[in-house]
C-alpha cells in the first residue's frame, strides 16, 4: 500500500509539473490570424469607393457601435455572431467582411464564421482603431 501511495504521488506531482500553461490573449489572437487574409484600412476604402459588393459587419459590442463605426455596417455582436448571422445571410458565398475595435475580436469571428460554412470572410486589419488612424470618416 505504501509502495502505491508513492507511485500514485509521483504520477500525479508528474502530471502537474507537465500541464501546459493556458494562452494569452495576444497567443489566441495570433493563431486565429495564420493563414488568413486580412483587409488593409485602405484596401478597404478603396473596394468601399469603388462599391463592391459585400457585406460590413461590425461584431463590436452596442454601446461600441452606436459610438461610431463605418458607413453602412450591419451591427451583429461577437457573441451571436454564429447564431444570428445565417438568419439574416444565408448564402454561404455571400462576400462578408468583419470589422472590431484593435483586429482581434474579428479575427476569432472569421475563423468562426469559415466553421460555420462561409466561404467569404474576411477581416480590417487593426480594426476601427486603424480606421481612424488613417482619417477615415465614421457614421452614428
Amino acid at each position: 500500500m505504501k509502495y502505491l501511495l508513492m507511485w500514485f504521488t509521483a504520477v500525479f506531482m508528474a502530471g502537474c509539473a507537465s500541464k501546459e500553461v493556458l494562452k494569452t490573449k495576444a497567443e489566441i489572437v495570433e493563431a486565429s490570424k495564420k493563414g488568413m487574409s486580412h483587409l488593409s484600412v485602405k484596401a478597404f476604402r478603396l473596394r468601399q469607393q469603388a462599391k463592391e459588393r459585400f457585406v460590413l459587419i461590425d461584431v463590436r459590442t452596442e454601446k461600441e457601435f452606436e459610438s461610431g463605426h463605418i458607413e453602412g455596417a450591419v451591427w451583429v455582436p461577437r457573441g451571436k455572431l454564429e447564431f444570428k448571422l445565417p438568419k439574416l445571410y444565408s448564402d454561404p458565398e455571400v462576400q462578408l467582411v468583419l470589422y472590431c475595435r484593435s483586429g482581434a475580436r474579428s479575427a476569432l469571428a472569421v475563423k468562426a464564421l469559415s466553421y460555420v460554412g462561409y466561404k467569404n470572410v474576411i477581416d480590417i486589419d487593426g480594426g476601427i482603431k486603424a480606421w481612424k488612424a488613417a482619417g477615415f470618416p465614421l457614421s452614428r
